[in-house]
Parts: C-alpha cells; structure tokens; sequence
C-alpha cells in the first residue's frame, strides 16, 4: 500500500526551500482559510492561536491525503504582529519592536484528510532587536520589502544591524519547525 502524497498548504517559499533542504516530498497547494476570521481574544494563548489558524488552514483544502499547513506571528506586549497592510505599517511595527523582546511562534498542523488524524505543534523563539534609527528601518523595507512577513521582518534577510539576539529554533522564526516536524513524520513512516 502506498503513502498517501503529503500537501503543503502553504506559498511561503521559505517553507518551500525548508521542505526540500530536508528532503521532504510534497506538492504544494493552496489553502482557502481567511485568517482574519479569527478573533485572537478567542484563545487562551498566541500559541492556541497560532494553532488554530494551521487547523483551519489545513482543512480548508479539497485535497486527499495528508496536509501540510503552517502560521507563523510575532507577539510583543500581548499584541499580535501580523504581516504588514503597507509600508507606514511595517515602518509601525519595526519602531515598536526595535530596542525589544519579542516572542515568535509557528506552528503547523499535519492531518489526513481519510482517517481525520491530526497532530498540531508549535514552538516559541525569542528575538530581540537593537536600537535602530527611523533611516535604517526606511532602508530595511525598501530594501527587503518584508510585507508577507509577520512582524513586517525576515529573519532570512536581516542585516545584521537589526537583530541583537536569538534565543531558540531559528527556523522556527523562518516560518517552520522543522526540528518538530521531522520526527512526526518518521514516525508516521511518512517519508
């Protein structure tokens, strides 16, 4: 009997190139889910949030098989930082967060769409940024053009005038945990 084709969810060429670095098989599709359904005042942490959006995306797809969906955000003060509406948005974001902590969750979810198993993971890596001058973020947006990122940043891209620290997975700030990932699909002889 064969394996089910693994669906990945997702457009994010990060998780696209994360995937096949690893030597992850799938085809990607698109998912239908519009994130802004969700209130986060619903849930009871960024993570239940955050998994919850996977969820939904995952199950948004006709496909049969195994899906693959993914979300990434960036909370700071209990707010949540999604992808920049604009530029004077991600300018916004990137002064609220430099000279800060924040927090970055992904999560995904895996599930087959014939026996209905599900598995949702997340993880949390901490980022925190220097001090940055209005002029040097100008120049980081115009540059990178971060506005499919959460937080309005790439962690991929950054210069290194940016990012002070990091503290966890940063492939988990990239948009995917793949240290999560592979050992459940090992075990589901997925792969």
């Amino acid at each position: 009997m064969s394996t089910p084709p693994l669906y990945l969810a997702s457009s994010s060429p990060r998780r696209h190139q994360m995937l096949k670095k690893y030597g992850i098989r799938f085809k990607a599709i698109q998912h239908s889910f519009d994130e802004s359904s969700l209130d986060y005042s619903d849930f009871s942490s960024p993570r239940q949030y955050a998994k919850a959006i996977s969820k939904y995306k995952a199950r948004s797809v006709s496909q049969k098989g195994w899906i693959l969906s993914a979300d990434t955000i960036v909370v700071f003060n209990s707010r949540i930082y999604g992808k920049p509406r604009s530029f004077d948005d991600a300018l916004k974001t990137l002064l609220t967060l430099q000279n800060n902590t924040h927090h970055v969750i992904s999560s995904f979810c895996l599930v087959n769409t014939t026996t209905e198993q599900c598995f949702l993971r997340s993880a949390q890596s901490t980022i925190t940024f220097n001090t940055l001058s209005k002029h040097d973020i100008t120049r980081y947006i115009q540059t990178y053009e971060p506005f499919d990122k959460a937080g309005s940043y790439g962690f991929q891209d950054c210069p290194d005038i940016l990012i002070k620290a990091i503290s966890g997975s940063m492939n988990t700030v990239i948009g995917f945990p793949i240290h999560l990932f592979i050992p459940l699909i090992k075990q589901l002889q997925l792969q």
